[in-house]
């Protein structure tokens, strides 16, 4: 599939990346729109993506393959992501106090 890679400091280039496969719990999106935000232009020319990185975290898609355990979705559902993973660990995730997660991690950003 074709990505925007970073290539380190604020170089982009787009590239052919393997296709992920889902993990548990996980779907994978095949993205029909896409932006790019302030955040992570802020990113880029501060230098915060390692080479490789595929940065941005504002898609949206259709779903396209499922990983084990995904029951609430089907394939072929047009979703849009919610890029914030919270640990689910947590004392804040387990008081339903999500975006207080000491473990979040925003997709795009720091996967």
């Amino acid at each position: 599939m074709r990505a925007v890679v970073s290539k380190g400091g604020d170089s982009l280039a787009i590239e052919s990346v393997p296709i992920p496969e889902p993990g548990r719990g996980e779907v994978r999106v095949r993205v029909s729109a896409c932006g790019i935000c302030g955040s992570d232009l802020h990113l880029l020319h501060a230098g915060f993506f390692a080479p490789g990185h595929v940065p941005g975290h504002e898609f949206a898609g259709v779903v396209e393959a499922l990983g084990d355990g995904v029951c609430d979705v089907a394939v072929g559902t047009a979703v849009a992501v919610e890029p914030f993973r919270t640990c689910g660990d947590c004392p804040e995730c387990h008081a339903g106090k999500d975006p207080l997660c000491t473990g979040a991690r925003l997709l795009g950003v720091h996967e």
